[in-house]
């Protein structure tokens, strides 16, 4: 499955090279890259590498490769959630705790310096916000019904959770969300930078997963959901500064990650 999805996912600049067949019917450019579109060819056969979308290449494969992607995207998602819910279990929202809370974050009174780390819960107030009442009032129901089936931050020995407080349901559901989605996004954007630094598919792939799945276990002191932004916005300034035409995007990118995490500025 890995090898069957690294072939397509994220090629580097294309480049026209030719190739011999290794294998039954598969054939691998010389080189340690995989910069082009394979084609399947018969055995000791010597073939080239198409350009993605040149007119060489086969109708077929732009759907192989669209299926590739697809494929790969479920991995990353998969170790994700499972990365999320290690995670998740292990120190949920820090709620119980008056001075980093989720609530504390909400309401502005956390300690410093974590009430500075205020790009997620800020998101998710504005996002709260511009619901309409008619939409607010049954989706927070909705969610309440699902936090009260559901073992949310089982840490909190004193009080309700988070989540099952009406005037934060939706908002801590929104939080949820955006880490999760920060962790996944990461997955991906640490595979384009393992493939910018010439490491092969497969191989940026399983480095990627691994790490992510690893994640929870390097999350020994403490784990905050902001950490899961910050991983993703790091993997991100990393993959744009290389990049001429895009470069100017780590200005505005620093600013929202300083936002979520002011030691944003002293790891670049």
């Amino acid at each position: 499955v890995v090898r069957a999805a690294a072939h397509a996912l994220l090629d580097g600049a294309p480049v026209e090279r030719s190739g011999r067949v290794r294998g039954a019917g598969l054939a691998e450019p010389d080189g340690c890259g995989l910069d082009g579109h394979l084609l399947p060819v018969g055995d000791d056969e010597h073939i080239a590498v198409v350009r993605p979308g040149s007119t060489a290449e086969p109708k077929w494969a732009l759907t192989t490769r669209l299926f590739n992607y697809f494929l790969i995207g479920m991995l990353c998602f998969v170790a994700s959630a499972a990365s999320f819910h290690g995670y998740y279990s292990k120190w949920g929202m820090r709620e119980g705790n008056k001075e980093f809370s989720l609530k504390a974050m909400f309401d502005g009174t956390a300690h410093r310096p974590w009430v500075y780390r205020q790009l997620i819960p800020v998101t998710a107030t504005v996002i709260d916000s511009t619901i309409p009442p008619s939409v607010h009032a049954p989706l927070t129901h909705q969610l309440l019904e699902v936090a009260k089936r559901t073992n949310f931050d089982r840490q909190l020995k004193d009080g309700q959770p988070l989540a099952r407080d009406p005037a934060y349901t939706v908002r801590y559901f929104i939080v949820y969300t955006l880490a999760f989605v920060s962790l996944f996004a990461a997955s991906m954007l640490l595979i384009c930078l393992c493939r910018q630094h010439g490491v092969t598919l497969a191989a940026s792939l399983l480095g990627s997963l691994f790490f992510v799945l690893m994640l929870p276990f390097l999350q020994t002191i403490g784990g905050y959901y902001y950490d899961l932004s910050e991983l993703a916005f790091m993997a991100a300034y990393l993959v744009l500064l290389p990049q001429r035409h895009s470069r100017w995007a780590c200005v505005p990118l620093t600013l929202l990650a300083t936002v979520n995490k002011e030691a944003f500025l002293f790891f670049i």
